[in-house]
Order: structure tokens, then C-alpha cells, then sequence
């Protein structure tokens, strides 16, 4: 029943990434010849290794969805944004609470521009990492991006009151001076 139920969420996620065909791509001619080849090697390998793994294979589909994050992991290098995207949420069938799929797609979807895409992704990462101070910096930017101040501000709030924010001072009056837009950027 659990091989049903990922297959049918995989054909679902991947109707709605046709359906929502963007094709989403970044200007890579900047990266040096040697470090693009070397990622188009290890998507190949990834992409063998994920194509190589019948869905029917049960017992391998954590297998599977590591070759899946790998070849994400360098379709992004290489702007290949859809593609990532695409693979990303494949591991988060597998596993939704992966930090690398959730962290990587919010910020494709926020490179893009899609910053309210992003967002969803990145409030699932903070549900799970509500703590960690690189995320809450991020969840802060995207609700700010997006014109929620208000739940910046109770982001905020409920960090600073952990052993972490106390630690940070600093860092969360930043925030709150970049909340209230008399700060311009994220420190």
C-alpha cells in the first residue's frame, strides 16, 4: 500500500509540474568549463543509478531517492532549475522532511523570483528547524518578501526566546531593524 501511495504522489507532483510547465533556468556561462563537466558527469551517474531502480523495488526506494537528490543536486549546479525541482520532489515523497529538498527548492523558487512558491517550501523547512538560525533568517526574508510583515515579526519573536536567539542578539535586532524596513538587508 506505501509503494501505491508514493507512486500515485509522484504521478501527482509530476502532473503538476507539467501542468505548471515554467521551465525554470539560470545563466550558468560564468561557471568554469571543468566544474560544469564535472557536474554533467555526476548527474549522469545519478541519473543512471535513479533510472536504474524500478519503482516496484520497494526495499531500494530510499536507494532511489538518493540518486534522485544527487542528480537534483547537480541539475541545479547547472541551472536546471525545472529538472532540480522536478527531482526534489521526488526525495520529499520519499522523505518530506528533507532538509537539502525543501531548503534547495525555496531557494530555486526565490532565485526565479517565485517568492510566495518559495515560501511554502520554506515554512515547511522552518515547521521542522524552528531554531536554526540560517532558516529562521531565510523564513524571515521570504515572509518580508512577500509583504507578511507581521508574521516576520512572530517568527522572529518566537526565535529570540530560545537558548539560540539569546545567543544572537545582535542578529535578531537586525532583523527586527530589517522587519520594520529601517534595515535594507538580511545580516
Amino acid at each position: 500500500m506505501n509503494f501505491l501511495k508514493s507512486t500515485l504522489s509522484i504521478i501527482a507532483v509530476t502532473a503538476v509540474l507539467t501542468a505548471c510547465s515554467t521551465n525554470y533556468t539560470v545563466d550558468i556561462s560564468n561557471m568554469p568549463e571543468d566544474q560544469q563537466e564535472y557536474h554533467e558527469m555526476k548527474l549522469a551517474e545519478a541519473l543512471d543509478g535513479f533510472n536504474g531502480i524500478e519503482d516496484e523495488e520497494e526495499e531500494r526506494q530510499s536507494e532511489k531517492a538518493q540518486f534522485a537528490a544527487d542528480a537534483a543536486f547537480n541539475y541545479m549546479s547547472l541551472g536546471k532549475y525545472s529538472d532540480a525541482i522536478s527531482l526534489y520532489e521526488k526525495v520529499l515523497v520519499q522523505s518530506s522532511d528533507d532538509f537539502a529538498a525543501l531548503n534547495n527548492i525555496a531557494s530555486m523558487y526565490e532565485e526565479v523570483g517565485e517568492n510566495l512558491k518559495a515560501l511554502e517550501y520554506q515554512q515547511k523547512l522552518y515547521e521542522l528547524h524552528s531554531t536554526k538560525l540560517e532558516v529562521v533568517g531565510d523564513t524571515i526574508r521570504l515572509l518580508v518578501k512577500n509583504g507578511k510583515n507581521d508574521d516576520a515579526l512572530g517568527v522572529l519573536q518566537t526565535f529570540a526566546v530560545t537558548e539560540a536567539g539569546g545567543e544572537n542578539l545582535g542578529w535578531v535586532s537586525d532583523q527586527f531593524e530589517y522587519i520594520n524596513g529601517t534595515n535594507e538587508k538580511i545580516k
